[in-house]
């Protein structure tokens, strides 16, 4: 059985297979709520992220403030791996054949 992160952001390190998860999945999560992972990869090689199961509310008058952004390092300064774009469907997050990947250190936002 993989480690499951369920909190609302927190540090996982040596960890070779692992889930991220919001509060609360697979019901809905808080208004407003913020989370960050900072994820160390095992022995100093990278760290592949893929998405199974997302799902962010989305309105067609603006974008959504619900997203999720991948760097590359430890720091939202760090370059920026995935963020998405206003078009959902054109995010194409689900069935995503190639993960994303890091250097060793992913933050995940």
């Amino acid at each position: 059985m993989p480690y499951v992160a369920n909190s609302c952001g927190g540090e996982i390190s040596n960890k070779t297979f692992f889930k991220l998860q919001s509060p609360g999945y697979p019901v809905g999560y808080e208004a407003n709520m913020s989370c960050s992972w900072l994820v160390h990869s095992p022995s100093g090689g990278k760290v592949y992220f893929r998405f199974i199961d997302i799902n962010l509310q989305f309105s067609s008058s603006q974008c959504s403030g619900n997203h999720v952004i991948l760097y590359d390092g430890a720091h939202a300064i760090s370059q920026i791996i995935y963020e998405p774009v206003c078009d959902m469907g054109a995010n194409r997050l689900y069935g995503k054949e190639k993960p994303f990947s890091s250097t060793g250190r992913l933050l995940v936002e």
